[in-house]
């Protein structure tokens, strides 16, 4: 148990409400491939709580009518920051080849919402509007926009700065120390 233990705590832990969609189970696969250091949990009927305070990070994917709604992010026990999720796509909506997992992940975007997720993944963030000032510096990039009172999230490829993982449109963030 103790190795499960050790394995748990050294990595970013990706879940999802109970039975999830296949859509949301896209979505987290797709999650994995960009974000260095990340594995998917199958919970089953494993309580969340017991997963939050084993693991530094966890992020949960929560399910509204059968495509991801929501994505809460918790740091040292305590959710910090509260993503609705407006609608995503995914690589296949964008006809996007499916790319091999990033190694390294860098974000670029202005703002307390990129500055927040930056810090949350723990990869550093570049106050730049031009994803392409980033190219070949890391495996993948992580693109934050305020668009129109929303938030965008994308993940794009280091080299050629295709999508290389979803897009997602968020309506609300929310940092919440609880």
């Amino acid at each position: 148990m103790e190795g499960k233990e050790q394995e748990i705590a050294t990595m970013i832990l990706l879940t999802t409400s109970r039975d999830p969609s296949q859509r949301t189970r896209q979505f987290i696969n797709e999650l994995i491939k960009c974000i260095p250091g990340s594995t998917k949990l199958n919970r089953g009927k494993t309580p969340l709580r017991i997963l939050i305070h084993e693991s530094p990070t966890l992020i949960q994917v929560v399910e509204r009518n059968g495509n991801p709604g929501e994505i809460r992010l918790y740091r040292n026990g305590r959710l910090e920051l509260l993503m609705i999720i407006q609608g995503i796509k995914l690589l296949k909506d964008m006809h996007a080849i499916n790319r091999r997992r990033a190694t390294t992940l860098s974000a670029v975007g202005r703002g307390w919402v990129a500055e927040a997720i930056s810090q949350a993944l723990g990869i550093q963030l570049y106050p730049a509007s031009d994803p392409g000032e980033l190219r070949g510096s890391s495996d993948a990039i992580a693109l934050i926009a305020e668009a129109g009172g929303s938030w965008r999230l994308e993940f794009l490829d280091g080299v050629d700065l295709g999508p290389c993982g979803p897009s997602i449109i968020m309506s609300s963030v929310k940092l919440v120390i609880k």
